[in-house]
């Protein structure tokens, strides 16, 4: 499934119990210049970028390039796993794309956890805002994935969280999320080409 309508419930259910965990997560980009197409240069400059709840903050691909920091206040005893998807990644029948998946964590040490998909920054290939959820769930017990369903969870494409926490009867504690749009790093990460006109369909990256 992957209808906005869920991922919007899921954000007002869970954000008192967000609170309660102290879920943080803050993006941070370097200075840098990117020339493309012919264009002016484009100069950025760095920039700290924390999400907070209830609110939601628009930027460019320049600024979650890097795997952003990520605490939490943990609880004994308790495993977490991170989920970070793209549910408007429908424009050429993608679905939901799962950006980063980190399952199994003992408390907030993320190196402990079982990494299924390191993190991919976002690529919107287009100008419409793609919306980013950031997934926070707390645990009694590990999840267990088997070696298909790791490999699906590998391919990214099309996932299915309502199916995937409801079969392991898991369900988000928190939400963070943030708004991108394509800027000239995507342009540059798909290596300009026919990219220089900003496309506003998927045409040109299927």
């Amino acid at each position: 499934m992957n209808s906005a309508l869920p991922l919007l419930l899921l954000q007002f259910a869970y954000r008192v119990r967000s609170q309660e965990l102290d879920f943080t997560v803050t993006f941070n980009a370097p200075a840098g210049n990117i020339t493309i197409c012919d264009q002016p240069t484009y100069v950025f400059g760095d920039a700290t970028i924390p999400l907070t709840s209830g609110t939601t903050i628009q930027t460019g691909g320049w600024f979650t390039q890097l795997e952003p920091t990520v605490s939490w206040t943990a609880t004994e005893g308790k495993l977490y796993s991170l989920l970070m998807m793209d549910p408007d990644a429908t424009y050429c029948g993608a679905g939901t794309y799962l950006h980063w998946m980190n399952l199994n964590i003992a408390g907030s040490d993320l190196d402990s956890g079982n990494v299924i998909n390191a993190y991919a920054h976002p690529a919107p290939p287009e100008m419409r805002w793609h919306r980013y959820a950031i997934l926070l769930i707390e645990q009694d017990d590990e999840i267990v994935v088997d070696d298909d369903e790791i490999a699906e969870l590998q391919g990214r494409s099309s996932f299915d969280y309502l199916a995937f926490m409801s079969a392991h009867d898991v369900a988000p504690s928190s939400e963070l999320t943030i708004d991108v749009q394509l800027d000239a790093f995507i342009v540059q990460y798909y290596d300009e080409g026919a990219y220089c006109s900003f496309p506003e369909s998927c045409s040109l990256v299927s």
